[in-house]
């Protein structure tokens, strides 16, 4: 009775182990599409906005950050197209979303100073 439990046992964690290593390699995949969909998103943004068609770029980051909303680069480049198109306030809170998201040194820095460029150019068009 021992030997059979005993048995059973191991045929359990072998099925068991084969569960979760065919669930780890569906979401290995998975994961692996997701970053390539998203890398090849963001080459179109940067295109895009090198181009200056920023309109389709803030398209794509709008898509961006619904399919990725914990990427700060995505609020980020979504801050710089809309303080391109001249909206100051969407821009302000996508640049303070990638703080928020990624509070980070080197985030923290690049944001800082485009807001710091906002203000300076607003206090320059205001006198």
């Amino acid at each position: 009775d021992r030997v059979r439990r005993g048995s059973l046992l191991a045929a359990g964690l072998v099925w068991a182990y084969a569960v979760m290593d065919v669930f780890h390699i569906t979401w290995w995949r998975r994961r692996k599409a997701f970053l390539q969909r998203k890398k090849r998103l963001l080459l179109d943004v940067h295109r895009a906005y090198a181009g200056g068609q920023l309109e389709e770029a803030d398209a794509l980051l709008r898509k961006l950050v619904r399919m990725d909303p914990e990427e700060p680069a995505g609020h980020f480049w979504r801050g710089l197209v809309l303080r391109d198109l001249g909206r100051p306030w969407r821009a302000r809170t996508s640049f303070k979303q990638a703080l928020w998201v990624d509070p980070t040194k080197s985030w923290r820095l690049q944001v800082q100073h485009q807001l710091w460029r906002m203000r300076t150019a607003s206090r320059v068009s205001t006198s």
